[in-house]
């Protein structure tokens, strides 16, 4: 199914400038790489968003490098998500995209644009999984807006977030 067939509707055109999370979800599952077994396509969609996560942190870490006054704090931390997110990446194309064990990816330059690229892909991945477990991404959205509403009903606090108590039961 190409991108024409993947809304149904002949004069929608996914390179207008706005499109629902529905639209996008359609759009993105054009993608998919086909693996038939739906555990396997679970695995690999959350192999994904573990290695672009580490592609993310990768580039938060290189740029506060030395920026951040909490730098020290999570200098470490940092570095053992991008391993991660390396290791990831390396198992998921091993297992799914049936690249070679010795295959490496290749770092990409820190722009404005890659970092685009990169929530792009960790948005494909929330994406399928959404679609996988019978959730449409605007639906997903929806719920997350709405517990946030709860919870920070004035916007966020602090002791809030640390007792995660919504509003109507506090």
């Amino acid at each position: 199914m190409g991108y024409e067939n993947a809304l149904h509707d002949e004069s929608a055109s996914y390179y207008s400038s706005a499109f629902s999370l529905n639209e996008y979800q359609k759009l993105a599952s054009v993608t998919a790489n086909g693996i038939k077994n739906p555990t396997d396509r679970k695995f690999n969609a959350f192999l994904g968003i573990v290695g672009e996560t580490g592609e993310l942190a990768q580039n938060a870490y290189k740029l506060t490098t030395k920026k951040s006054s909490f730098h020290r704090q999570y200098e470490e931390f940092m570095q053992s998500l991008v391993n991660f997110g390396d290791y990831a990446e390396e198992v998921k194309h091993s297992l799914f995209h049936k690249h070679p064990a010795n295959y490496k990816i290749k770092a990409t330059e820190l722009t404005k644009e890659n970092r685009k690229e990169e929530l792009g892909d960790v948005l494909w991945y929330v994406t399928w999984l959404c679609t996988e477990f019978g959730f449409t991404l605007e639906e997903v959205a929806r719920h997350n807006i709405s517990k946030l509403q709860k919870r920070y009903p004035d916007g966020f606090d602090p002791k809030r977030s640390i007792n995660r108590m919504e509003a109507n039961e506090g």
